[in-house]
């Protein structure tokens, strides 16, 4: 899910802030694989030897792949459940509190 502020904005702007969410895997892939080129780009020839492969994998997989599979899960457990439905409009006040604690960690810093 982008920033909320992303979202607000893109919706200020006239944009499609609806479109903002469902774009964004496809963003963050895009991103990741458009990476070894502009690191060979910046770094010339030394981007194989001054890059690990491993922490681009681990990255992808636990912040991209793992999210995407536990949302897939949830909105198909939710349509068979009322257990998780329960469960997911339960956590759905969560990333605003989360969202002002990035700001406080990150003013406070």
């Amino acid at each position: 899910m982008p920033c909320d502020y992303v979202v607000v904005f893109t919706h200020l702007g006239k944009g499609d802030s609806r479109l903002v969410p469902a774009a964004t895997p496809l963003l963050l892939l895009l991103q990741l694989l458009l990476l070894p080129l502009y690191l060979q780009l910046i770094l010339g020839s030394e981007a194989g030897t001054v890059i690990e492969l491993w922490p681009f994998a681990e990255a992808f997989l636990l912040l991209i792949v793992l999210p995407l599979v536990a949302a897939v899960l949830t909105e198909f457990g939710g349509r068979r459940s009322q257990l998780v439905r329960a469960w997911s409009a339960g956590w759905a006040w969560l990333p605003v509190p989360a969202m002002a604690l990035v700001l406080i960690v990150v003013v406070g810093s």
